[in-house]
């Protein structure tokens, strides 16, 4: 994996960390909750960095409402060869790391879960009315 797509993830783990949740890259867990990997070309992603879906054959999936959806056994996928993915890797992985944790996009534009901006971090909103208390 290219040393940026690992940053993507790391640093997506990383805003993870401030919510009740732990977020942390394994290369030894064979069950992970979400599975990341680098993309060669973009046949999934259209314009964008990233991509995050449920497979098919998941573990398990639920929601808590119409804003909250898990997946167990997540798949992340960034394409780092998208234009200037290195200068966006901390945002793209914030967002697409919020996927997998049931964020999906908004209009604030304090969180990275905002497509039209490049913030880094998740908001309060996010943080404390979609994430804490669910997890």
């Amino acid at each position: 994996m290219f040393w940026y797509v690992a940053d993507a993830a790391q640093r997506g783990a990383n805003q993870i960390n401030g919510t009740d949740m732990s977020g942390y890259i394994t290369y030894s867990d064979s069950a992970p909750d979400v599975w990341v990997y680098q993309d060669w070309i973009a046949q999934d992603f259209g314009p964008n960095y990233g991509l995050s879906q449920c497979p098919s054959g998941n573990s398990g999936w639920g929601s808590y409402g119409s804003n909250l959806m898990w997946c167990r056994g997540q798949v992340v996928k960034f394409y780092y060869n998208a234009p200037n993915f290195q200068g966006v890797r901390g945002w793209v992985g914030c967002h697409e790391i919020g996927h997998t944790v049931g964020l999906r996009h908004t209009s604030s534009g304090s969180s990275c879960m905002n497509t039209s901006n490049s913030v880094w971090s998740y908001s309060s909103h996010d943080i404390f009315s979609h994430i804490n208390p669910f997890y």
